[in-house]
């Protein structure tokens, strides 16, 4: 079984990274929960959703891993993103999450990312609603 770690680095190049979102049900719980991405916590189902909607919008996007503390079935990560990596020009926001790990699978995750920061960068209103990862 992967350490949290390794879970983790696997969840971020899998699913962000390389955009796979069948990892999703390889790394997040059919009961899991994820919360500060929208205005409501998000269930696995929505959570697929939000991804979807957040690569479409933002393809090129990648997430690095910059620190992390693990203990127990707890770990706590600090992220960079960058998006538009392919550019001479790339923008980055960061970002942290809060997990819980059970049996090699993310059962909750308290996110908090600069979403502000990231509309600004890409000339969005920072007011926009980014509910269900929807860039307006």
């Amino acid at each position: 079984m992967k350490t949290n770690l390794e879970l983790m680095q696997a969840w971020f190049e899998e699913v962000w990274n390389q955009g796979d979102g069948t990892a999703i049900d390889r790394y997040f719980s059919k009961e899991g929960i994820a919360w500060g991405i929208g205005v409501v916590p998000l269930s696995h189902g929505q959570y697929k959703e939000h991804f979807q909607n957040f690569r479409t919008q933002m393809p090129n996007i990648k997430i690095d891993i910059l620190d992390a503390v693990s203990e127990g079935e707890k770990i706590a990560l600090r992220c960079l993103a960058t998006i538009d990596r392919e550019e001479a020009n790339p923008r980055t926001f960061e970002g942290m999450t809060f997990c819980t790990i059970r049996d090699g699978l993310l059962v909750e995750a308290w996110n908090v990312w600069d979403f502000q920061e990231m509309m600004r960068q890409i000339g969005k209103d920072p007011s926009s609603s980014l509910e269900k990862g929807q860039i307006e």
